[in-house]
């Protein structure tokens, strides 16, 4: 009888650790993994990045300031729509319906800034999305290359995952 105390106390501690060990090494517990950036971070970011895109554009106040409301509208809403997504883990439909409406979001977002742009500024978003979108690959090690689109982490901060 004690044997099986000591046996199932052994895999009740060996269970544990195979499941403390991934969820350490996902957030840099578990041996050299990126931390995850605070929040406080991630705003900082993502206000270095629009500061940048808007000195790469040459920006006047007027567009700043309606391209910095239309990525705003932006963050919130993929904030609100991740959270949606977590909540639906497992049903693959709702999760696929999420990502369609990410889609549209962001062409629907991108279609407004570029209303405000000139010709040229045009060109210029363009060619920085299309730098961003490649990059963003590159760190995923070219996964989900195809139609991913600027979603996520464009130059504009729109990232709050």
């Amino acid at each position: 009888m004690k044997c099986w105390h000591v046996l199932l106390s052994g895999l009740a501690v060996t269970f544990a650790l195979v499941l403390a060990v991934p969820a350490q090494a996902q957030w840099g517990e578990g041996g050299g993994q990126r931390q995850r950036p605070s929040a406080e971070e991630m705003a900082k970011r993502r206000q270095e990045a629009r500061t940048k895109l808007f000195a790469e554009l040459k920006l006047d106040e007027a567009q700043a300031k309606l391209v910095d409301a239309l990525l705003t509208v932006r963050e919130d809403r993929r904030r609100d729509m991740m959270a949606e997504m977590r909540a639906s883990m497992g049903d693959r439909q709702a999760m696929a319906d999420m990502r369609k409406e990410m889609e549209a979001l962001q062409k629907e977002i991108d279609e407004k800034i570029n209303a405000a742009l000139s010709q040229e500024q045009r060109k210029l978003y363009a060619a920085i999305l299309e730098k961003e979108t490649k990059e963003r690959a590159d760190r995923r090690g070219g996964q989900r290359r195809g139609g991913e689109g600027p979603a996520g982490g464009s130059p504009a901060g729109a990232s709050a995952d």
